[in-house]
């Protein structure tokens, strides 16, 4: 029984016969017996205890109520942690007592890391009643029970997919990754090595990367997960499993990769057709960051959103710089911007203060709020837009002062859904089909 230098415990549940846990005293040798008995089986502990010499450390928990589950656990929980908090190892055998005492016992030890013991019969003759009844002495065996919970990992399977659906993916890893070390069953070990893909890709994601390092190459992620995908349908268990556990899954994968697809540029940089996917990408990740009451966090992302539509519109009227473009930038073009504006753009220049127009530099830079001062005295709709809009120039200020621009105030949670919901109506302006783009780039959910 003993593995390390640890003492041992051994909780019995007392029933109404006191072979079963002679057998297991006698074999299991610990240093500690603590009984769960009720009024009327304190005797049989008792007896247990003579005709096994033991002269270890004993304890005992009187269960007043042998027939209320609710008892039986409250007291077996308390016996377990008493146990644990002096250091010893602890193997539960649930053999004796009443059903309530036995289902509490083993409802008391999930997720307790403890051994489970049973003293059943090494024959199909050793029990009485044609074999029906208790275990006849002599015919005592115990039996090592597995905890099925550790055995099929389950605590650690939902633990991960929770973490996963509040976009906790490091935790989310941990316990994936810890059920993937216990089980032997090879269906289910496929299971949690495709859910750690599953993580892997989407922490990375949510962090703007859109690559995953694997076996040291870095990989697009739309890649990773069509591969993740042609993973998962070359077995149709798996298939399955999704399909009957987790409906919808599969298919937002499937609308992830198409939507990942159309914002990585293939030749590792952005062009015309992929940047606006960044939009509603942004604005996914503010509202994961809502969900998690990361306010301060989805504030900041929300200006980014607000300062990139003004990028995509200028870019739309053809001033942004094509090479600043494929570098993730959007510098103005000096020639493009004075060709568009015409006879204006000497006092557009001043307005917005821009010196050194002449120097040999091609292009120029912009602030958010001067890149839609630039779309309003271009005679812009988004420009002329958001400079009436005295409420989203409210909201943008409380972010300058927010502890994580300009000032200390903390965002709190109407705030940021206000500049949420505002910065989702300046991007239907850009585009009006942002929203399906959204939809599209939804992370998927396991159900719980």
């Amino acid at each position: 029984m003993k593995t390390n230098n640890r003492l041992n415990a051994l909780i019995l549940s007392v029933g109404g016969t006191s072979e079963p846990l002679i057998t297991c005293i006698k074999e299991l040798k610990p240093d500690c017996v603590y009984f769960l008995h009720s009024k009327g089986t304190l005797k049989i502990a008792k007896e247990v205890l003579k005709k096994t010499k033991f002269n270890g450390e004993v304890l005992y928990k009187e269960i007043v109520n042998p027939e209320s589950l609710e008892e039986s656990y409250f007291k077996a929980h308390h016996a377990i942690k008493e146990l644990k908090h002096n250091n010893f190892e602890v193997v539960m055998d649930f053999t004796g007592g009443t059903k309530p005492m036995v289902s509490g016992l083993v409802l008391a030890a999930v997720g307790e890391n403890i051994e489970y013991s049973y003293v059943g019969t090494f024959s199909e003759n050793g029990r009485d009643k044609n074999g029906l009844g208790i275990v006849k002495n002599g015919f005592e065996k115990i039996k090592k029970q597995k905890n099925p919970l550790d055995l099929y990992a389950v605590n650690e399977f939902e633990r991960g997919k929770e973490f996963f659906n509040n976009y906790q993916f490091q935790a989310a890893r941990r316990n994936l990754k810890t059920a993937e070390s216990k089980l032997t069953e090879p269906f289910l070990k496929k299971l949690s090595s495709l859910y750690i893909k599953i993580i892997d890709i989407y922490d990375s994601w949510d962090k703007f990367n859109i690559k995953l390092t694997c076996d040291n190459s870095q990989i697009n992620l739309d890649k990773c997960l069509k591969d993740l995908l042609n993973l998962i349908y070359e077995d149709k268990a798996v298939v399955t499993s999704f399909e009957k556990d987790h409906n919808g899954f599969l298919s937002q994968l499937k609308n992830n990769q198409m939507f990942l697809e159309r914002k990585i540029s293939q030749k590792n940089n952005l062009n015309n057709d992929n940047i606006y996917f960044y939009l509603p990408d942004l604005l996914n990740n503010a509202y994961r960051r809502i969900k998690e009451g990361k306010y301060d966090d989805a504030v900041a992302r929300l200006y980014r959103v607000m300062e990139l539509v003004a990028q995509l519109k200028l870019n739309k009227l053809g001033i942004v710089d094509n090479d600043s473009i494929r570098n993730f930038k959007f510098d103005i073009n000096k020639n493009s911007f004075k060709n568009y504006a015409s006879e204006n753009y000497q006092d557009i220049l001043t307005k917005l203060n821009i010196k050194n127009f002449t120097s040999s530099k091609s292009t120029f830079t912009l602030a958010m709020y001067n890149d839609f001062n630039m779309l309003r005295y271009l005679n812009d709709e988004i420009g002329n837009y958001y400079i009436k809009d005295n409420k989203v120039q409210r909201e943008l200020e409380k972010r300058n002062n927010s502890v994580l621009a300009h000032g200390l105030r903390p965002i709190n949670k109407i705030n940021a859904i206000k500049l949420y919901d505002y910065s989702v109506n300046y991007a239907k302006l850009l585009c009006s089909d942002v929203e399906v783009y959204m939809k599209l780039g939804s992370f998927p959910k396991f159900q719980i």
